[in-house]
């Protein structure tokens, strides 16, 4: 417990993103260690209101997203929330419930190009690039970040709306495309 407490007051004081092999090599530790003894202390902070944000091999600690609106009005007392526009929340959606996606798959299904709201999503912090399509070029695959969900006010996507009939929906739609790709490359061949 006590390297969990030195830990906590190491990401207080330093106030940005430290790298865990920084922290591994720190406290002597393989990544793993590491890895499982921050993902403890994140658990342990779940509920107050600072919680340990993991992200990208990262990690900072960060406001509780239940905590956001005082915390907002605290700093901002004047000024209103930014609002996003349609266009920027139907895109959130569509990653949120698809993620991860690139943006081709979610120009398909918006039916309109989507490079500068993505763009302006990153920027916001709102989305993050978690690797790459098996595809040709290789696209960006992209996934709503812990900031989307302190915008929303929820702690996971499981809170969403229907998450997690939709994701099922959604895996059987990928999967019955799947089967129906393959039974046509085996008629093209004969």
């Amino acid at each position: 417990m006590q390297m969990l407490n030195e830990l906590e007051a190491i990401l207080f004081l330093k106030a940005k993103d430290i790298s865990m092999k920084e922290l591994a090599n720190f406290f002597e530790l393989d990544i793993e260690d590491m890895k499982r003894a921050l993902f403890q202390l994140k658990e342990l902070r779940k509920d107050n209101g600072i919680n340990v944000k993991i992200e990208n091999e990262k990690v900072s600690l960060v406001t509780n997203p239940n905590c956001g609106e005082a915390v907002y009005r605290y700093f901002n007392p004047e000024v209103k929330p930014k609002k996003l526009s349609r266009a920027a929340f139907e895109t959130l959606t569509i990653i949120a419930y698809n993620g991860p996606i690139t943006k081709s798959e979610i120009e398909k299904i918006r039916g309109v190009n989507v490079d500068g709201v993505v763009s302006s999503l990153h920027e916001k912090k709102l989305v993050k690039v978690v690797g790459k399509a098996e595809k040709i070029g290789n696209p960006n695959l992209y996934e709503v970040t812990e900031d989307f969900c302190a915008y929303l006010n929820i702690n996971s996507l499981e809170e969403l709306p229907n998450y997690r009939e939709i994701r099922e929906k959604i895996k059987e739609n990928q999967e019955n495309k799947n089967n129906k790709d393959g039974e046509e490359i085996g008629k093209n061949k004969n």
